[in-house]
């Protein structure tokens, strides 16, 4: 569904992930319905995409709130790389 609408609003993946803000292979995924999409996300792309009302309340009906670096639904937890060492710091 989503792969026809963005071909629908005339966008290839590389300008639809450029417009909506994300990796290219993020959409590639939700198109193939690999990854389910956070609601911020699956917002962005109803509107560039110009879903429909059906479309849009399909892919809301999966989307994961709350998803994202301090979630509990991420796979890993939040980590970044401190300067003075280079190793990851929880």
């Amino acid at each position: 569904m989503l792969r026809s609408a963005r071909l629908r609003a005339g966008l290839s993946s590389r300008d639809a992930a450029e417009v909506i803000g994300c990796n290219r292979n993020t959409l590639l995924h939700l198109e193939r319905a690999d990854r389910a999409p956070s609601v911020a996300l699956a917002e962005r792309v109803a509107v560039v995409y110009r879903l429909t009302e059906d479309e849009c309340a399909q892919l809301m009906s999966v989307a994961r709130p709350g998803v994202g670096w301090s979630s509990p639904y991420s796979r890993t937890p939040h980590r970044r790389i401190t300067n003075d060492r280079m190793r990851y710091r929880d």
